[in-house]
């Protein structure tokens, strides 16, 4: 989590986008972090498979930005 809260302030302070994707993504996983104790049959728990979902978002948007800086 340290690392994404450093990749997104070195977005930040280079003026590229991204940051804030950054930033919700670690908060994400410390809240799965958070939410391992209350686990369904499949290991994983109710907010896990919204983290997850969140994630993929995060995901999705990072990557148009990537394609963005590379055009």
């Amino acid at each position: 989590m340290d690392r994404l809260t450093t990749l997104a302030h070195r977005l930040d302070v280079g003026g590229h986008g991204g940051a804030n994707e950054v930033y919700e993504a670690a908060s994400i996983i410390a809240r799965m972090q958070r939410n391992q104790k209350h686990v369904d049959r499949d290991g994983w728990s109710v907010a896990d498979h919204e983290a997850i979902a969140g994630l993929k978002g995060i995901e999705t948007k990072l990557l148009k930005l990537a394609n963005d800086v590379e055009q």
